[in-house]
């Protein structure tokens, strides 16, 4: 289930950990130690933006949502590692 929660983060097309778990049918308490598990295994960093008018939102595939939120956010990114981990070629 850990190489899931990969998968789903590098399709992007679910952006929140709530969307996950419930893809996935867990619990959100469950799925967080599974992503502080896949970070700690150096498969998954996160990166927190406050700034929404930094030149790097412009290729986030998560910059029209952080308008919905007036507090910093923080998007997960799958490494090298990760990548090779779950059999894709990193591009």
């Amino acid at each position: 289930m850990l190489k899931e929660v990969i998968k789903l983060i590098i399709e992007g097309k679910i952006t929140n950990t709530q969307d996950i778990a419930h893809d996935l049918g867990i619990q959100i308490g469950t799925l967080n130690d599974m992503i502080q598990m896949l970070i700690r295994n150096g498969y998954l960093k996160t990166n927190t933006c406050d700034d929404r008018q930094a030149q790097s939102c412009a290729s986030c595939s998560h910059s029209t949502h952080c308008g919905m939120s007036s507090s910093p956010v923080t998007t997960f990114i799958v490494t090298e590692k990760g990548m090779r981990w779950i059999g894709r070629d990193i591009q």
